[in-house]
């Protein structure tokens, strides 16, 4: 999209994505012009496919509808989409100058499950190894990396370091820095980091903090559209699927409690883990009160009477 507005002449060689909706959400962004020239292909064959790449699994698949298989094999196509990144036949890639890269956050956001992202770990986020192989076959010119904050914070650091190492030692030179979006005309606080690598680099690049493009919410609303009647909050959820409503509670006690489903579940849990900070809170409070005045009381009453104390 960067270089589409920038006027750059460019080609996406492949993608990888094995999520159905950003699947499709992709190909209606960046692939309006593809033609489907598939009414040839059997349903059949498109299942086939799709279970190859690993999008959906072959018991999976049997459930979703015909017109679903047929829009998500036509965003695949459109997208040029490889699927499953640690399937990937590398050889299947073309040479390219650019490698856009990013993983999935769960297991270094700050809201995850923080089990990092160590190589071969078999975490989620651990699936940038693989970026890694792709990158030591083609050693395209440059790369551009994006993931949240929380990737060069200290429980990540060592890993972050390593990683960039690894570039290094295939030529490249890496520059990177935490942006945050509402810099950049968007209205909308995010913060996240950017590493752009270039292949044998001579030069230092500075990656800018901002741009002089100022955005508020009133520059993306959408004055056109007619409101009949403004929907309230719980008319709001009680028209979203509740199987995509997730949460995660954290708190500082041991136990650990899994995706949060509803938004009922959600306030309660965020009633119950105010209560227990509350409690917390009054205990320390009775507990350090008895200890800076008891303890005073108690020492001058046995000064004063410690002829009556016997050991």
């Amino acid at each position: 999209m960067a270089m589409r507005n920038i006027g750059l002449d460019y080609e996406i060689i492949a993608t990888s994505e094995i999520d159905p909706l950003a699947i499709k959400a992709y190909s209606n962004i960046h692939c309006k012009d593809y033609k489907t020239n598939n009414q040839t292909i059997p349903i059949v064959e498109m299942k086939n496919y799709l279970v190859d790449i690993n999008i959906f699994s072959q018991d999976k698949i049997d459930k979703i509808s015909n017109d679903e298989i047929v829009k998500i094999y036509n965003a695949c196509i459109a997208s040029k989409n490889l699927g499953d990144i640690s399937k990937i036949d590398i050889n299947k890639i073309p040479e390219h100058d650019l490698l856009t890269y990013s993983f999935p956050c769960q297991d270094i956001s700050s809201i995850g499950k923080l089990k990092g992202f160590d190589e071969n770990s078999g975490t989620r986020s651990s699936l940038l190894w693989d970026c890694g192989k792709i990158i030591k076959e083609k050693r395209p010119k440059f790369l551009l990396m994006e993931n949240v904050k929380n990737i060069v914070t200290k429980n990540n650091l060592d890993n972050f370091k390593k990683w960039c190492n690894y570039l290094e030692n295939l030529g490249y030179k890496n520059f990177w820095k935490l942006l945050d979006s509402q810099n950049f005309g968007v209205s909308q606080r995010r913060i996240r980091c950017f590493m752009v690598s270039i292949l044998n680099c001579d030069f230092d690049y500075h990656i800018p903090e901002r741009n002089d493009k100022n955005c508020s919410l009133y520059d993306v609303y959408d004055n056109t559209v007619a409101i009949d009647k403004p929907c309230n909050y719980s008319e709001l959820l009680s028209q979203i699927n509740e199987d995509e409503i997730k949460y995660r509670r954290r708190s500082n006690r041991r136990e650990e409690k899994d995706w949060l489903e509803t938004a009922e579940d959600r306030d309660n849990a965020f009633r119950e883990s105010s209560t227990h900070y509350l409690i917390v809170l009054v205990y320390g409070f009775v507990k350090y009160t008895i200890l800076l005045v008891g303890a005073p009381i108690i020492f001058l009453y046995y000064m004063l009477f410690k002829n009556d104390f016997e050991f």
